[in-house]
């Protein structure tokens, strides 16, 4: 799912925040967290910063971006990507 690229090590409650570097910004973004047996919990957003869990352990999520047109009928365009949080 990763690719070999290992988790970013994090503390309990540290503050994780996404802030695409793409112009124009998406019109949505979301974030799962991806838990066993595919189940994706959608995480809180506030202006793409969220708590990182405070227990111990692995954690992975789903990013997903989608830009609308301006009359916000259509899509776009969408992208996602995967990363994981190694809770210390």
């Amino acid at each position: 799912m990763l690719n070999g690229e290992p988790p970013t090590v994090i503390d309990p409650g540290d503050r994780i925040s996404i802030k695409p570097n793409y112009e124009p910004l998406p019109a949505k973004v979301y974030v799962s967290e991806i838990r066993e047996n595919n189940v994706y919990l959608p995480v809180d957003l506030s202006d793409g910063v969220f708590e990182a869990p405070k227990v111990k352990g692995l954690y992975y999520y789903l990013y997903e971006a989608t830009w609308l047109t301006e009359d916000g009928k259509y899509t776009l365009n969408q992208t996602s990507a995967v990363f994981a949080v190694e809770i210390m």
